[in-house]
């Protein structure tokens, strides 16, 4: 398995980050559906620290209309409906792209399959 080293980037955690921020939340999200690809040779990296900082619950809590999206990111993001509709989508490819095989798809798949 991949494993962070001491000189590897934390993208993962600045782009997790960012995605509650106003007006970078959509590129954050973006960003993180881009850099999670198959070919990407640190991919199993990335989603390592996506694993070890809770990005998965991040999308998930999007998803979640129910509570009006966990963490209160939806609150803060205050998007109108076509930016709402972007993030969703977005959200959606960013755990697929997580959950794609990999060192790491077993434990996001677990994640994914355990909530509503």
């Amino acid at each position: 398995m991949a494993a962070t080293s001491v000189g590897t980037p934390q993208v993962v955690p600045l782009l997790m980050k960012a995605i509650g921020w106003q007006g970078g939340s959509i590129l954050a999200l973006e960003t993180l559906k881009r850099v999670v690809v198959a070919g990407n040779r640190a991919r199993d990296a990335l989603v390592a620290q996506g694993l070890k900082v809770g990005l998965v619950e991040v999308p998930l809590g999007l998803l979640d209309w129910r509570a009006g999206g966990r963490n209160g990111l939806c609150s803060q993001m205050n998007w109108n409906e076509s930016e709402a509709a972007i993030g969703r989508v977005l959200a959606i490819e960013v755990l697929h792209a997580f959950a794609t095989e990999g060192a790491y798809c077993t434990k996001v798949r677990v994640i994914l399959s355990a909530s509503d």
